[in-house]
């Protein structure tokens, strides 16, 4: 049996405590909590009891009345007080120990919690229950994203779930232009003309079958059977020298190809990912 109180000993009162146990039923929203423990009868420094809560506490700054021992706050980390939420304080049907400094209910939800789970860690779970309601703590959940280890090369945050390619990112490559169906042989068919703008006068020469041809562009000669008859041709010059611009589509609609981003992300299964930051 638990039991706070004192001895005497040699007519010197001396101090004594057990760790005590005791139950709670007021309402979470109520601040102060009342403790029922039949053991316990004077309050002293270093007194340990053990309650356990039928309700979670909602209520801010709450204090602790063990026996009638006057209402005293309640402490959790030193001198904070548990808050209404339930990562600094306990839910229903949780077993909290408290210890009496001499002026305050020191509080001790979890003493495993920071051993397992220090600040920082990192919690894994397919269910989606806050960690915070199952071993005390503040927890915060990390959503959408990926967890990578952490290196030289990638630090913090970072990523896309999708990408959309740019010229720079396609493969180095060419392509083959095909000749157009049924005009392979007359692409870039074309005819030139001889200017007529000079003149020219032809007569036989003294003897002889040759024709001199005289005119805007200088003497001639050509050969020719008879007095009355002969031939002559002028070449074209180079004139006309062209190069054509090709375009390739799969077919006269117009480029191919719309840019839209694509997702990167590989198979996967969601998980809840907690990180602890209090």
């Amino acid at each position: 049996m638990g039991y706070a109180g004192k001895v005497n000993i040699s007519n010197i009162d001396h101090s004594i405590a057990s760790t005590l146990y005791g139950t709670c039923t007021t309402a979470a929203s109520t601040a102060a909590k009342v403790v029922t423990c039949p053991d316990f009868t004077t309050l002293i420094t270093g007194v340990s009891i053990t309650v356990k809560f039928q309700y979670a506490n909602t209520a801010a700054s709450p204090t602790l009345n063990v026996n009638g021992t006057g209402n005293v706050p309640i402490y959790y980390k030193g001198t904070t007080a548990p808050g209404a939420v339930p990562m600094s304080s306990w839910q229903a049907n949780t077993v909290v120990t408290f210890i009496y400094d001499g002026s305050a209910w020191m509080m001790n939800v979890n003493p495993l919690l920071d051993l397992i789970y220090p600040i920082g860690s990192i919690y894994l779970s397919v269910n989606g229950t806050n960690p915070g309601t199952l071993f005390g703590g503040t927890w915060e959940q990390l959503k959408d994203k990926f967890l990578m280890a952490s290196g030289t090369t990638y630090t913090g945050t970072g990523g896309a779930a999708s990408v959309t390619l740019t010229t720079e990112n396609m493969p180095s490559h060419n392509h083959t232009i095909p000749a157009l169906s049924g005009t392979a042989a007359s692409n870039g068919a074309h005819t030139h003309g001889v200017g007529a703008g000079a003149s020219y006068t032809w007569a036989p020469a003294s003897g002889g079958t040759t024709k001199f041809i005289s005119g805007g562009d200088g003497a001639k000669t050509a050969s020719c059977n008879s007095s009355s008859s002969f031939s002559y041709s002028n070449a074209t010059g180079s004139a006309g020298a062209h190069t054509h611009s090709v375009t390739t589509v799969a077919n006269t609609s117009g480029n191919k190809g719309s840019g839209s981003s694509f997702s990167i992300i590989p198979p996967y299964q969601a998980i809840y990912v907690w990180k602890r930051t209090a």
